[in-house]
């Protein structure tokens, strides 16, 4: 899933979002002016990574939930359960419950909605008339894309030594939680 996020978000970024209205491909088309099509892509894109990005905090929380949550149990630590996992727990909800997107949307009034995930859910409106700023913003994303594949690549390496030492596929009898679904 860490991968899916890679992967989506890189294609949000590079598909349609910093291509020219005068491409040929925009012109004419049944879904109207140029803009509209390209916002409808690039919106249809970073949908598509906020989904990717909900289902992986959605599956983190369970396997926090089913790791780290037993232990804490049986060493009596209840407090720091609620501390472990609420960032993804209010997170979840935020984004399942009340709708917020992680990414990028485009509005009809030619600016653009940039929600970051982080501590607090951040939010930025930038005008994007002179549509140099969506090269700038599609290079930002790129470096992004990069960091978090190096840190996918440091967590890969440490669930293959984790493999060896716990099979991966033995059987559990925990039903979903509520605010993963």
């Amino acid at each position: 899933m860490q991968r899916d996020v890679i992967n989506h978000f890189r294609f949000a970024a590079t598909h349609y979002f910093s291509i020219s209205l005068s491409e040929p491909y925009l012109q004419a088309s049944s879904l109207g002016p140029p803009f509209t099509k390209w916002a409808k892509f690039t919106n249809d894109d970073f949908e598509l990574l906020s989904f990717t990005c909900i289902t992986l905090m959605r599956y983190t929380c369970r396997l926090v939930y089913m790791t780290v949550f037993p232990g804490l149990v049986h060493s009596g630590r209840l407090r720091e359960i609620k501390e472990r996992c609420h960032g993804l727990t209010s997170a979840i909800c935020d984004y399942i419950h009340a709708g917020k997107k992680i990414g990028i949307r485009v509005n009809e009034n030619n600016t653009l909605t940039i929600s970051r995930f982080g501590s607090e859910n951040e939010t930025e409106t930038v005008a994007i008339g002179d549509r140099v700023v969506l090269a700038t913003i599609r290079d930002a994303c790129l470096l992004e894309v990069d960091r978090l594949q190096a840190l996918n690549g440091a967590f890969s390496k440490i669930c293959g030594k984790l493999m060896y030492a716990v099979p991966p596929n033995k059987p559990f009898d925990a039903l979903h939680e509520s605010f993963w679904v």
